[in-house]
């Protein structure tokens, strides 16, 4: 119960740690489901950093977070769409009491729908190291989803 009042407690500081930041809440869809905030730094166009809660289907939770490096736009027009990257760690905790930490880098696609709105796509490669049983394993993550800029 205490980790769970920690992960809204962090969620609910980034979403208002930065105004003056362009500031997006996501829905991540697909496996695993989660929800995503990002803040963008208005100064350097893609940088800025995102954290997403993710749960692979009530096994475990998993608690990414990035600094975005950079974005570089593939089109403009009517179709805007942008390739963003970025690296950060991530903790996962199974319901069973697994516990494992690691880094990743992200990739991914976003297009712009309308203002205010995006669908997105993108992958996290890495690295787990497990503490509850011995091993590294390879980390990956990613989804597809919907922001939503508040």
């Amino acid at each position: 119960m205490k980790l769970k009042k920690l992960l809204i407690g962090l969620v609910a500081f980034l979403m208002f740690a930065s105004p003056s930041f362009a500031q997006s809440f996501g829905i991540r869809l697909g496996y695993p489901i989660g929800i995503q905030y990002s803040s963008a730094n208005p100064g350097l166009q893609g940088t800025g950093f995102r954290v997403a809660l993710e749960t692979y289907f009530f096994s475990g939770v998993t608690l990414q977070a990035d600094i975005m490096l950079g974005q570089i736009q593939l089109a403009k027009g009517q179709l805007p769409i942008s390739l963003f990257y970025g690296v950060g760690p991530h903790i996962s905790l199974g319901f069973g009491g697994g516990i494992s930490a690691g880094v990743q880098g992200t990739i991914g696609v976003e297009l712009l729908i309308q203002p205010g709105l995006s669908g997105f796509v993108d992958f996290s490669p890495g690295i787990d190291f497990s503490f509850s049983g011995a091993g590294i394993f390879f980390y990956y993550g990613g989804a597809f989803g919907l922001s939503f800029k508040i």
